[in-house]
């Protein structure tokens, strides 16, 4: 904390600050907020989140108007950490199995955001609606992740570039400070095409591009809704005409490193 609270105690915005940075270092290295340990420089048995004054040296910090915040601070640090689980899927496929850096991919779970909002420009933002994303590799290193989109119960976004392979951590941090984590595997590619259906499966979501012996082009869908099976469903191509190409475009995700 910046700033001199001998008589005058900290604002709240200062405060969730304060509270989100300590969340966010104790979860990174794994410390209990309100729990003790040895601190190696003093000897001393010191709470986890302390002020200077509880150490060896004689100062104030960090003063009287904040200090008898601390053992509050320390509650609602925890807190923050009692995290909700997200689960983080392929945003093609909705398989969790392999997922590539760069990929995009979606999370949910609870209190993942308090609205609903998409990314309206690009470069992707690293903080939609006051929810943000953080990434940590297998090489302990973290990014925060560009988004497409955040609602309470789902997050997408797209994995950091640069993300190791190997097994990795997704931290969402609502504007409260409160964190959903899950864990996910990275590799260098996991392909996905992106389905018509929202189940990840089944037809594509995809256009067919004719080619017409003149030069022609025009789009069709491979896709149509039938309303008795509420789903899509693949549409007929005609491929008879041997004077036309026919190509199908099809989108998908995890496969930039190949």
């Amino acid at each position: 904390m910046i700033g001199t609270f001998t008589n005058v105690t900290p604002s709240e915005k200062a405060l969730n600050s304060l509270r989100r940075i300590l969340a966010w270092k104790a979860d990174q290295r794994g410390i209990d907020p309100t729990s003790k340990a040895r601190h190696s420089a003093s000897g001393l048995e010191l709470n986890n989140i302390s002020g200077h004054r509880d150490g060896p040296s004689s100062t104030e910090c960090p003063g009287n108007a904040l200090y008898p915040l601390l053992p509050s601070l320390r509650e609602s640090v925890k807190a923050l950490l009692t995290s909700s689980a997200a689960a983080t899927v392929s945003a093609a496929s909705f398989s969790a199995d392999h997922l590539a850096s760069e990929a995009i991919v979606a999370s949910f779970g609870l209190d993942l955001a308090t609205t609903t909002q998409a990314a309206a420009s690009t470069p992707l933002p690293l903080n939609l609606a006051g929810t943000s994303v953080v990434v940590r590799d297998s090489a302990n290193a973290e990014r925060l992740a560009p988004l497409f989109f955040v609602s309470p119960g789902q997050v997408n976004f797209q994995i950091p570039a640069g993300t190791k392979t190997g097994p990795a951590t997704v931290l969402i941090s609502n504007p409260a400070g409160r964190i959903a984590s899950g864990t996910i595997h990275v590799e260098a590619v996991a392909p996905a095409l992106f389905a018509a259906n929202s189940n990840g499966r089944e037809v594509p979501a995809a256009l067919v591009l004719r080619v017409k012996a003149d030069g022609a082009q025009s789009y069709e869908p491979a896709a149509v809704f039938d309303p008795a099976q509420n789903k899509f469903i693949a549409a007929p191509i005609e491929v008879s005409n041997p004077t036309e190409q026919v190509f199908l475009v099809a989108f998908g995700s995890g496969w930039r490193n190949r």
